[in-house]
């Protein structure tokens, strides 16, 4: 399995994905070329610039990678510490496979890193959404996600 992984990451061109400035285009249709779209910005897609900066063969463009988060609405979601980003799936899901405690961007605040903003989320989401339950989920209340 490790070696299928590591061919398939090995073989991936990604200087040929990247068609709009600071991002890497979600995939390429035989028929109409590059879909409209794009990864980037602090969601769950953060995985993918790490994994195209970091390929051993054939790495994106760091130059066009720069600005990234660019995008991004800083802020606060309901608490200290968390990008508005309301789905925790956004910020959790790369970091089920990297460990970005302590990473730091340009965009963080003193004191902040990924990490700590994620926990930020996290606690916000725990402490205000079950108590209000806006979509009126049964069994959905105080805590709950605790």
């Amino acid at each position: 399995m490790r070696a299928a992984a590591e061919s398939l990451y090995a073989r991936a061109d990604w200087p040929w994905t990247q068609v709009r400035p600071h991002r890497i285009s979600h995939g390429w249709d035989p028929e109409k070329g590059f879909l409209p779209w794009d990864w980037g910005g602090f969601n769950e897609s953060m995985i993918v610039p790490i994994l195209a900066l970091g390929s051993p063969s054939q790495p994106a463009d760091r130059r066009g990678l720069r600005g990234v988060g660019a995008r991004l609405h800083l802020g606060d979601l309901r608490g200290p510490g968390a990008r508005r980003l309301p789905p925790l799936f956004g910020h959790q899901y790369s970091q089920v496979w990297l460990d970005l405690r302590g990473v730091r961007d340009s965009l963080m605040r003193r004191g902040t890193s990924t990490g700590s903003r994620t926990r930020g989320a996290r606690r916000s989401r725990s402490a205000t959404t079950p108590i209000h339950n806006p979509a009126g989920f049964r069994g959905y209340g105080a805590g709950c996600g605790d």
